[in-house]
């Protein structure tokens, strides 16, 4: 079977350093500096079919109100191989659809550009914006009622062999395909269902599965638009939005889909239009201006980072008092009934932009309640440098509020802690010893995920003492993970020169990737 494997791990590495959950400490950099020998070993595995699939990791990633979703964490080479196979099915996938993209479906609009390239789509935010464009053209022209809905656990609940049928359907290589089946059933979660999640050849998979509900809805005489699983289903009247309804849910039956009942309703044509202007009415207490730039804010970040949307806000005239006193309203003195994470992106980033420590409280006090947020409250603390009040007093302010997070009954989510150590380690140049010691209770605990003993052990390394460095030193004897021991092995940033190449020397053969960390190590000091 000839797959592209240096195609499929340039789209891998531009996954793992801006799309997935968790960001490799190494991972890249060890690999792109063994790049010829990791491609060769790629093609040379794929090529003699000798590559089995590893089980997936779930990363309990909070959502709020309690809940969490699952994340999905795959190993690196079952990784490129899934993106390999999916790029062998890209331009079927691309001939099936392209009847609704920018028709129909708007999200990760796929490129017919350069099927070489490292991007699988188009820029989103034309997408989103084309689907709030389009939603409110279809009001305005005489539909007096919008069905508005998403999905139950979409990438959860598709079903693998379904979607392994439709890409028989479309004329996909049995070979692929029985490679792909074999890859998606060694991952599911429950009964032959779920894709992997935050990865962009899921993304592709995804829109092939839903091209037969927007079909069958088209086939039956209804209007719809669709954001990856939010469907817009516009209609003359109550009855056929009945009607709509009732053919939706039959559809989406067939794929083994449900939808939210709890997010659908029939709305009448102003109602349906608040719903699309989505922040509008609830800010509309504040300056037309400014109104303006939070809608834009809001296309711009409902589906993917904030990074996407800073754009609309860098240059913006709002005074700073309209930016705090918003802050205020809607967060310091809000409720949690109201509490709207749109709006709250788009005033840290104002602060940010401002220079402003005004949300810092309300940052540090909201990490329990806010677990989904520890992201942009830590984003915003990355901003410290540029404060206006005393920098060492505020970094002190908000290095004692982390630990004393971490340390309290409330740090229940794994990657929210590591999401923190992270930011101690990115931006915090010493570590205290309350710090430490946190790491050293996560570092060698095989309970918790692999991701934070290794911003653990990393911190350790670069930040511990001797007696730490020789506690993982001796760690690497009990470590079966190849990556794990690569990455340990890095971590060792203190270690004597002479003593850490007698250590790599003893652990050279252990791994493929343990072998590539050593001429990276070395490169590095």
């Amino acid at each position: 079977m000839n797959i592209n494997a240096e195609l499929a791990w340039k789209r891998v590495k531009k996954d793992l350093n801006g799309k997935h959950f968790i960001a490799p400490l190494f991972l890249t950099k060890i690999l792109d500096h063994n790049y010829e020998k990791w491609i060769k070993y790629l093609n040379e595995r794929f090529s003699a079919q000798a590559h089995f699939p590893h089980p997936m990791e779930i990363i309990e990633v909070p959502k709020g109100k309690g809940l969490i979703r699952p994340g999905s964490l795959i190993n690196v080479e079952d990784n490129i191989m899934y993106t390999a196979l999916v790029q062998e099915c890209y331009p079927l996938i691309l001939k099936q659809i392209s009847w609704s993209q920018n028709v129909v479906d708007f999200a990760y609009i796929l490129s017919d550009e350069n099927l070489e390239n490292a991007d699988w789509f188009k820029q989103q935010l034309i997408g989103w914006n084309n689907f709030r464009e389009k939603s409110i053209e279809k009001v305005s022209t005489g539909y007096q009622y919008v069905i508005v809905t998403d999905l139950t656990g979409f990438y959860d609940n598709i079903d693998i062999q379904t979607l392994i049928f439709d890409l028989k359907s479309i004329g996909v290589d049995p070979e692929i395909t029985a490679e792909l089946s074999r890859y998606l059933n060694k991952w599911t979660q429950i009964n032959g269902r779920g894709l992997p999640q935050s990865n962009s050849a899921s993304d592709v998979l995804a829109k092939l599965y839903l091209d037969n509900v927007d079909q069958g809805l088209r086939n039956a005489g209804f209007s719809h638009l669709r954001y990856v699983d939010d469907i817009r289903i516009f209609c003359k009247n109550l009855v056929e939005a009945k009607k709509a309804l009732i053919e939706l849910t039959r559809l989406l039956r067939k794929r083994g889909l449900n939808i939210q009942s709890a997010k659908t309703k029939i709305l009448n044509s102003r109602q349906a239009m608040d719903e699309i202007e989505g922040l509008q009415p609830l800010i509309g207490v504040v300056q037309e201006k400014f109104r303006e730039e939070i809608i834009s804010f809001e296309f711009s970040s409902a589906y993917f980072d904030s990074e996407d949307g800073e754009e609309f806000v860098d240059n913006s005239e709002t005074p700073l008092e309209v930016i705090r006193e918003t802050f205020k309203t809607y967060f310091v003195d809000g409720s949690d009934e109201d509490f709207d994470k749109t709006l709250l992106h788009y005033l840290l980033n104002r602060l940010i932009s401002e220079s402003d420590s005004y949300a810092l409280d309300y940052c540090l006090a909201n990490f329990e309640r806010h677990p989904e947020e520890t992201s942009y409250f830590l984003k915003y603390s990355k901003s410290l440098d540029t404060f206006d009040i005393e920098v060492l007093d505020l970094m002190d302010n908000m290095k004692n509020s982390l630990i004393a997070f971490l340390q309290s009954d409330a740090a229940i989510y794994d990657y929210q802690n590591y999401q923190i150590l992270v930011w101690f380690n990115d931006n915090i140049p010493t570590q205290s010893e309350q710090l430490l010691s946190i790491c050293r209770s996560y570092a060698f605990d095989n309970n918790k995920p692999y991701y934070l003993r290794s911003i653990s052990r990393l911190i350790l390394g670069r930040f511990g003492n001797f007696a730490d460095l020789e506690k993982l030193e001796d760690h690497l004897n009990y470590i079966n993970s190849d990556l794990e021991r690569a990455e340990l092995l890095c971590s060792l940033v203190k270690m004597e020169k002479g003593r850490r190449n007698s250590l790599l020397s003893r652990f050279s053969k252990d791994g493929l990737l343990t072998e590539f960390a050593i001429p990276f190590i070395k490169a590095q000091h």
